[in-house]
């Protein structure tokens, strides 16, 4: 599967990075059109939204998700088609039978729920000179557990309740970090997540990690090369069907004046 043109943002082409983490056998690549919804086109096309999508119609943010073999939730022929019509998204993302198969399986052999990939600032969200702004790295892992807690949940509606980082070196501007991040737990309708975004540019032993073969599921980074590290709650709005959570943002929508734009 093509890693730099199915996305709906540019990323940096060549790329070592994506490049390295591509080659690891216990990691599948999964498109931002195959792990998000509504997508950004599904916004533009059906006129439902008032505005752009925040995290990728931006341009400031790009990003590659990886999720582990024995867990992919989107058939062959789904992930293949760039071109799927806009009533096929909302099958495409239904917590069908087969789907909630391979994720009791993948919980049922006591695996991680967790994503690891690549990250980019472009130079639009500078802070400190050469740095990134620090409201910048925390909106992307806002968006990254976001695509974490709906896949995993067979993209039943949460809402971030609750986020700390804890920032512990500055993030280069225009640089490519890489990402962990993982379900800690879940109580009721409450999801913990946790995670960090890490630079092999820090590495000084090559022997220490190994993007390339690394199990992702296992590994916990050293702390020496985290820039940022992130735990937080989720809250469930909606059932198993999703019915009621889109109800809830409907009711929700409709206390609010639509702004003229």
């Amino acid at each position: 599967m093509a890693l730099y043109d199915r996305n709906l943002t540019r990323f940096p082409h060549p790329s070592p990075h994506l490049s390295l983490l591509a080659k690891n056998p216990s990691l599948h690549f999964l498109p931002d059109t195959d792990l998000w919804w509504p997508s950004y086109s599904f916004r533009q096309e059906t006129g439902l939204f008032i505005g752009e999508d925040f995290f990728y119609g931006s341009g400031k943010f790009q990003v590659r998700y990886f999720v582990p073999k024995e867990c992919v939730l989107m058939k062959p022929d789904e992930t293949e088609d760039a071109n799927m019509e806009i009533l096929e998204m909302n099958v495409k993302f239904l917590p069908a039978d087969w789907k909630r198969n391979v994720l009791d399986g993948y919980l049922a052999a006591g695996h991680l729920r967790f994503m690891v990939g690549c990250l980019h600032f472009t130079a639009e969200v500078e802070g400190p000179p050469a740095f990134v702004h620090g409201g910048a790295t925390f909106t992307a892992f806002d968006q990254l557990l976001g695509v974490l807690v709906h896949y995993y949940n067979l993209y039943i509606p949460h809402m971030t309740l609750t986020l700390t980082i804890d920032y512990k070196r500055p993030m280069p501007l225009s640089g490519t970090q890489y990402y962990k991040i993982w379900i800690e737990k879940i109580e009721g309708k409450k999801v913990f997540v946790e995670g960090y975004i890490f630079d092999m540019d820090l590495l000084e032993n090559e022997t220490e990690l190994d993007v390339a073969t690394a199990d992702f599921e296992k590994v916990n980074v050293p702390p020496a090369l985290r820039r940022a590290e992130i735990r937080g709650i989720f809250f469930r709005i909606g059932e198993s069907n999703g019915k009621d959570g889109l109800a809830y943002l409907e009711e929700e929508k409709g206390r609010t004046a639509r702004p003229k734009l």
